[in-house]
């Protein structure tokens, strides 16, 4: 580098890197559009209505990334798995399609099927060419005004990211173990760690093979903790808290939790 130059640049460098912001940030609010229309659909468990063939095709890419640990990949949604023309097909069928309506259709989806030469030029270190820039300008420019410039920003600001559930097991074991010391005093109430809900939002939750311990017994821990702590807590009241411990045998279910989250 001279005076401030890259003696090495590309020819088509400055274009390409360009074309590359725009259209991660077209395929981004993409991804969270129609993740944010099956969320309103079915819940958060919207990603058990994806097609089968497009999880097997998710389950896949997930399996590859989770053998390349050294990279240290976010574990991300799982629209996120899927190629840019399988998220087109996506949004050209059954509740994708419904998705795409809202942002013009068919005719958006042609003008979204347009970037795949473009993007592929660059994925390849080809010259996206001026022209291929101005298609990716005009679709940007055209996706923007469909969602609105207030919800698009929105969609950018929180990619489905989630929580790790490395990150999870850690924060449930602290938990649970400081919820087993608190019922071996009969102490109330037990406090659950606010990403507990965050975790079970997450794709991978109630997949063990996925998230890498048993979410079940977490839930059945948990679901018992929350019923303790709404027992009595006055004079008197250490008596009830015994025999519900004792009835549900808790402790044990606790320990059950806790030894799932320790594995390594």
């Amino acid at each position: 580098m001279i005076n401030g130059t890259d003696d090495n640049e590309l020819v088509f460098e400055s274009r390409n890197v360009e074309a590359y912001r725009l259209l991660l940030k077209i395929e981004v609010a993409l991804r969270e559009f129609l993740r944010d229309r099956l969320i309103s659909k079915y819940g958060q468990k919207w990603h058990k209505r994806i097609p089968g063939k497009y999880l097997v095709e998710i389950r896949k890419s997930q399996s590859d990334e989770s053998k390349r640990k050294q990279f240290d990949f976010l574990r991300l949604g799982p629209l996120y798995y899927l190629t840019f023309g399988e998220l087109l097909e996506f949004m050209d069928e059954g509740d994708g399609r419904e998705a795409a309506v809202s942002i013009g259709g068919a005719a958006m989806l042609n003008q979204l099927r347009l970037l795949l030469l473009p993007r592929n030029a660059i994925a390849h270190c080809r010259d996206c060419s001026q022209i291929g820039l101005e298609v990716i300008r005009n679709t940007y420019s055209q996706l923007v005004n469909a969602l609105t410039e207030q919800r698009f920003s929105e969609l950018l600001k929180s990619p489905d990211v989630g929580i790790r559930p490395e990150i999870a097991m850690e924060l449930l074991k602290e938990a649970l173990s400081a919820a087993d010391r608190m019922l071996s005093e009969l102490r109330s109430p037990c406090v659950i760690c606010q990403e507990y809900n965050e975790a079970r939002a997450q794709f991978w939750w109630g997949d063990k093979d996925l998230a890498g311990f048993d979410t079940e017994v977490v839930d059945s821990a948990i679901r018992l903790i929350l019923q303790y702590n709404e027992l009595p807590t006055g004079l008197g009241s250490a008596g009830l808290r015994q025999r519900f411990i004792e009835e549900t045998g808790l402790p044990e279910l606790i320990r059950a939790g806790i030894g799932s989250v320790s594995i390594t």
